[in-house]
């Protein structure tokens, strides 16, 4: 930053003499012409010529004048935009998440959120492996999704999300009629899973290969319409974690009783603190995922989140 003593070089220039600048600049005449002469002596070279009638700057002090001058408004400038990056940092929200977690939303749940609020701009980046996960974590994003446990070095767990994952059927399946199955039932259909979510999906797979029921397809949720047409045209059962109103037409939901499987989403922030429109959007998305299902929801800080959200039948909240 520009020193003092230049600031006081550039006051004298502007008012054109001692008495004036150390007014200004609120300290004695006799503080200032120190100044300008520890200047001038720490320079090597006469800034001023002194006579009677005042003080006149020599051909050094007008270089100096020139570039002490330019230093400042570079100073200015340098502050401005810092100020300006301040400010945009806390009117913008940036969150990456694993490629897929974002249909557990209905439609026009991040847009009317974010046209709420004109003034903030957002950044959504999605991943599809945990290392390009890392990177997008590491590049200070506010709120990171992810669904398998992951070490990161500028997040923490704020919460930890475990939500029943039930059987999608056509409603032309035999099952649909009853709403809940066994692994034994499911013998003969073909299966679908996704690969969202590693920990989960070999989860999944274990389960059913214990039960002699192989895996026939692995899809991403971009391939959400063929899934729609496997499942629909009765050719394959599917997994569905999201809330009812979000069933695929032509679809049914379908529990397990034997062997219930919970599909767990973790939900990291930036360990600096958020800005405050991140802090809305991560309680909005917490809010809507554990009030739309059965779902268990753990606040990695009890002390400042909630540590339990209701069941379905109940309407209880605890803060722990």
């Amino acid at each position: 930053m520009i020193s003092r003593k230049l600031t006081y070089f550039l006051k004298v220039c502007e008012l054109g003499g001692l008495s004036n600048a150390a007014e200004a600049l609120f300290v004695s005449q006799q503080a200032l012409s120190k100044a300008i002469d520890n200047l001038e002596e720490e320079l090597g070279v006469p800034l001023f010529v002194r006579s009677p009638r005042g003080l006149k700057l020599t051909r050094y002090g007008e270089v100096l004048r020139e570039e002490a001058w330019d230093l400042k408004k570079r100073e200015e400038r340098m502050a401005a935009r810092l100020s300006s990056l301040k400010d945009d940092v806390h009117n913008s929200v940036s969150m990456s998440f694993f490629s897929g977690m974002m249909s557990q939303y209905p439609e026009g749940f991040f847009e009317d959120f974010m046209a709420e609020r004109p003034e903030t701009r957002f950044f959504f980046y999605s991943y599809y492996d945990d290392a390009n996960g890392r990177r997008f974590a590491n590049t200070d994003v506010d709120l990171f999704f992810s669904t398998c446990p992951m070490q990161l070095n500028d997040m923490e767990l704020a919460y930890e999300i475990k939500a029943p994952l039930d059987l999608l059927v056509s409603k032309d399946h035999p099952l649909a009629s009853r709403g809940c199955a066994t692994l034994e039932d499911l013998r003969g259909d073909r299966f679908i899973v996704t690969n969202a979510g590693l920990d989960s999906r070999n989860h999944v797979q274990k389960l059913l290969g214990e039960h002699g029921i192989q895996v026939d397809f692995v899809l991403s949720d971009a391939e959400d319409p063929l899934i729609r047409y496997l499942v629909h045209a009765r050719k394959a059962v599917s997994f569905f974690a999201g809330p009812d109103d979000m069933l695929p037409e032509g679809t049914a939901r379908v529990h397990l009783n034997d062997h219930p499987i919970l599909w767990t989403s973790y939900y990291y922030v930036r360990r600096m603190g958020l800005p405050p429109v991140a802090r809305q959007l991560l309680d909005a998305v917490i809010t809507f995922r554990s009030g739309s299902m059965s779902v268990e929801c753990t606040g990695a800080k009890p002390a400042k989140t909630l540590r339990a959200f209701p069941r379905e039948g109940t309407d209880d909240r605890r803060n722990d």
